[in-house]
């Protein structure tokens, strides 16, 4: 019998695949891409792609949204039936997870890095 940890981490490995194939492609091959573009070009580009995220685009928010609700219900839920190594095992990997993808976009996107920069770029 399939318990909820075990039906939310089935959910939390495809929703973070998805994230992480997003990710991946976005990197050898979206910003390959836009690296052949002249400066404006580039700057223009990225807004426009980020622009249809910004939109909410259905699919994407409820890959990129999901994965964050599915690891954290499955880190509490592994938090209360497992125990021992594998307790801290699902912890571990949701932090790394969370903090690696989600927390570097977030630092990224609201400013703290790089996004006041790429916001009035191109104007």
């Amino acid at each position: 019998m399939m318990t909820l940890f075990v039906g939310f981490l089935l959910v939390s490995t495809l929703l973070c695949a998805l994230v992480t194939g997003f990710v991946f492609t976005y990197a050898v091959v979206v910003m390959p891409g836009f690296a052949k573009l002249d400066d404006r070009a580039f700057f223009h580009a990225f807004q426009v792609t980020d622009g249809v995220i910004q939109n909410n685009q259905p699919l994407f928010m409820l890959a990129w949204v999901g994965s964050i609700v599915s690891i954290v219900a499955t880190m509490v839920l592994g938090f209360i039936e497992l125990h021992g190594t594998e307790r801290w095992t699902i912890i571990a990997i949701g932090v790394v997870y969370l903090m690696g993808v989600q927390g570097i976009t977030i630092l990224v996107k609201f400013g703290i890095l790089f996004g006041p920069f790429l916001d009035f770029v191109g104007d």
